[in-house]
């Protein structure tokens, strides 16, 4: 029987040196400090992982280097993400030979195609050529910060799962996700039992793991810098020890705040401070910028981390 994806799997960013190039080593560490934090999993090439600003070599690369390290150590999620529905598809049978446990797709983020294109032309023959569980994800232009935008509704979702067997799973990153999450468990109730096997939130836009849980999330795919905390969040919340998952939701708050604003950065920030990676280099152009202000703000919110003993 296939096992179910529920659980913590943390986003990977991608760690870059001083010369924009993909630090593999670093992407090694991070994958062995998600499994020390006892993660269900790990997320490779996720929009927050930057693969859109990668070479298909570097993309081919990514995924073969962290799956052959993580094989019978942690299951990866591939994101499949791409800028027509067949090079998703390229991309998932990619990521299905070298062992993938499961592809997240959404829709085309640059230029949108019909829903019958992307129906016929995507899901249709991916569905053919796979056999892993298929993750669609919403991925809206308000969540990506940009002009990507590749989001696909909580509608389409659902009709994507009623006619295709490995469309299993539904990522919900728009704003406002706790409703959403509503709405998306009562629209599913058309589907036949078991059709839907889960739904995950997102890294920024799902960072209130405690209601997200209450509303119905099975999965959660935070940025990596906290998986700790977040492991242990997960661990209070499957058990029934809200009050501690609440606690631990507070705790996390001040960090949060900052995540909001600067979301990437922070998360290689803490990383670096954790000795997890040596350079908080990023590709993206269209973020708030990350100064020596920024940081010295960032620092008294770090102490705190330290006095709560969360890092």
């Amino acid at each position: 029987m296939e096992e179910l994806l529920h659980g913590l799997y943390p986003v990977l960013p991608t760690p870059f040196n001083e010369k924009e190039e993909i630090v593999f080593s670093d992407l090694k560490n991070m994958v062995d400090f998600a499994v020390q934090c006892g993660v269900q999993g790990i997320v490779l090439n996720e929009f927050f992982s930057e693969f859109y600003m990668f070479t298909d070599e570097e993309r081919k690369q990514v995924v073969e280097t962290v799956c052959k390290y993580a094989q019978g150590k942690v299951p990866v999620i591939v994101g499949a993400c791409a800028t027509t529905p067949m090079r998703a598809t390229y991309w998932a049978e990619h990521a299905q030979d070298n062992g993938a446990t499961a592809v997240l797709v959404s829709g085309p983020y640059l230029f949108p195609y019909s829903w019958g294109d992307l129906v016929d032309r995507g899901f249709r023959i991916l569905d053919q050529k796979i056999h892993i569980p298929v993750i669609v994800q919403n991925a809206p232009a308000d969540k990506l910060a940009s002009n990507l935008n590749a989001s696909i509704s909580r509608d389409q979702a659902i009709s994507l799962m009623k006619e295709f067997d490995h469309v299993q799973y539904f990522k919900e990153d728009t704003n406002g996700i706790q409703v959403e999450i509503t709405r998306f468990w009562k629209a599913a109730q058309s589907l036949p039992e078991g059709r839907c096997k889960g739904l995950f939130t997102g890294a920024v836009s799902g960072s209130d793991i405690h209601d997200d849980y209450l509303r119905g999330a099975t999965g959660f795919m935070p940025p990596l810098h906290m998986a700790d905390a977040r492991e242990r969040q997960w661990q209070a919340l499957s058990q029934g020890r809200l009050e501690d998952s609440l606690q631990l939701q507070f705790a996390l708050a001040p960090l949060l705040c900052f995540e909001r604003l600067f979301q990437l950065d922070v998360c290689k920030d803490v990383l670096k401070r954790r000795g997890i990676i040596e350079n908080t280099n990023s590709r993206r152009r269209n973020m708030p910028v990350y100064n020596a202000v920024t940081r010295e703000e960032f620092q008294r919110v770090y102490d705190y981390l330290i006095a709560s003993g969360l890092v």
